[in-house]
């Protein structure tokens, strides 16, 4: 995928594979995945298919239900969560200035589940915030308006080690 080692292991997934295997693509129904998983999942990227995999990861199976997703996507991600899968880190090389998600992508990770506490952490959003960035902010309605929902997650940073929430 990028090169880099270990990215062949049991679990490390391109979004393509993820998505069409969630989606019951029948050229990916015997994908192999584990069968448990750890505390924490990573997603590299910063654009709506990675928002919609974090999210996918943290939404209870209750609420996945509701959708028309595979039903043994529903069932592997209620075993995972089940076996300890709580947190999701959503990575990206650049700031969220720079990120192809949108507003409404990332607003419904405030909005996805009661079950889900969305955060980011404050120093690494003040970090993001650099003259570049900034300059590229000022030219951009919609990225400013993305610095209101991302201040609401950093709010909540506070609450991670006493939820008991996904987040």
């Amino acid at each position: 995928i990028l090169g880099i080692p270990g990215e062949d292991s049991l679990g490390v997934l391109g979004a393509p594979a993820f998505v069409k295997w969630y989606n019951g693509h029948p050229d990916y129904k015997d994908l192999q995945l584990p069968k448990s998983a750890g505390e924490s999942a990573v997603v590299l990227g910063q654009g709506n298919v990675a928002l919609d995999v974090a999210r996918l990861l943290v939404r209870s199976p209750k609420e996945l239900d509701a959708t028309d997703m595979e039903r043994d996507a529903v069932n592997a991600i209620a075993a995972w969560q089940q076996a300890g899968l709580r947190t999701v880190h959503i990575v990206g090389r650049r700031g969220f200035v720079q990120a192809a998600f949108t507003n409404a992508e990332l607003r419904e990770l405030l909005t996805c589940s009661e079950d889900v506490l969305p955060v980011v952490d404050p120093d690494e959003l003040a970090l993001c915030r650099n003259a570049a960035s900034e300059e590229e902010l000022s030219k951009s309605r919609m990225k400013k308006r993305s610095v209101d929902i991302l201040e609401k997650m950093a709010a909540n940073f506070a609450d991670i080690k006493k939820t008991s929430k996904r987040v």
